[in-house]
């Protein structure tokens, strides 16, 4: 570390170590946590986070009240990381990604503050579940750049991996949802690749849902394309699994309109008409189908 105290001055040891973990956290970032991540005395924790609020590294945060910090200049952190070692810096992260998990419930705050502890460290995900839920939670606020993001740390992360029926399920998971928020700004080559792995996965985690939503992403690859033949084979099964289960009312009417979309292009009107009113007809009206076509898939 001895070239980071040389472009950052003022910072001994112990408050690089600290201001590193300060680094990988997502702001504001709270006294409990990094008690927990240094298994130092709280005392000692604040004076160490107070001497880099008076060299300037640090703000407090006093909209949360006492205790909370956040960095004063989040490009120089950037900097500070990239001069660290790489054993240094996914020690670092491996001890914040242990305080969070030890200090921090199993919900939303946690996956957001693991998935920010992998994306700035780079060090390999291994709490896939835990992406995934961050990526879901980002698409549901609208952050489609967020999620999708996660989702790919997971997908890259598990593509090597020998997985069991429950690792399968959020490889799925994060499959549909990287292609849902993803769609048009994603090779569909990239896609394909994900969705072919997944259906091969449904085999074991048997959830019809999963498959039919996974059907569906890949026909949507080959609308539009020389390719319209393969679409409408993966929607006709979708097509045909209506039948067999009793999926939820978004699921069954984007099946409908993905049938209409491809039977449309390949200009059989009168049949993509029919599937277009079938889900009309199923809820309510021309408004009900925009509204939940309108959903995330």
């Amino acid at each position: 570390m001895n070239r980071v105290a040389e472009q950052f001055p003022g910072m001994d040891e112990k408050n690089q170590e600290i201001y590193l973990l300060l680094s990988l956290l997502p702001p504001p970032i709270s006294l409990d946590v990094l008690c927990a991540i240094t298994d130092l005395a709280p005392v000692r924790v604040l004076q160490l986070v107070e001497a880099l609020v008076k060299a300037g590294y640090l703000h407090r945060y006093l909209e949360k009240g006492a205790g909370y910090y956040y960095l004063s200049d989040p490009k120089a952190a950037g900097d500070f990381i990239s001069r660290v070692p790489a054993k240094a810096l996914h020690n670092a992260a491996r001890r914040a990604i242990a305080g969070v998990c030890d200090h921090l419930p199993d919900d939303t705050k946690r996956w957001l503050s693991l998935a920010y502890v992998y994306q700035v460290s780079g060090l390999p995900v291994r709490h896939f579940k835990e992406l995934v839920q961050a990526g879901h939670y980002c698409l549901g606020l609208n952050l489609p750049i967020d999620a999708a993001a996660y989702y790919r740390m997971v997908l890259d992360a598990m593509e090597t991996e020998t997985l069991d029926p429950v690792a399968q399920e959020t490889f799925i998971d994060a499959t549909v949802g990287l292609c849902t928020c993803r769609d048009t700004a994603l090779s569909k080559d990239i896609q394909r690749k994900f969705l072919g792995r997944s259906l091969e996965f449904c085999a074991t985690v048997g959830d019809p849902v999963r498959k039919v939503r996974l059907m569906v992403l890949i026909a949507k690859t080959y609308i539009k394309t020389a390719r319209a033949d393969e679409a409408n084979e993966y929607l006709e099964q979708a097509w045909q699994m209506l039948a067999d289960h009793d999926f939820p009312a978004d699921v069954r009417v984007q099946v409908a309109l993905a049938n209409s979309e491809v039977l449309f292009w390949q200009g059989y009107i009168t049949k993509a008409i029919e599937r277009y009113e079938s889900a009309i007809g199923n809820h309510g009206g021309i408004g009900d189908v925009r509204r939940i076509s309108g959903l995330q898939f």
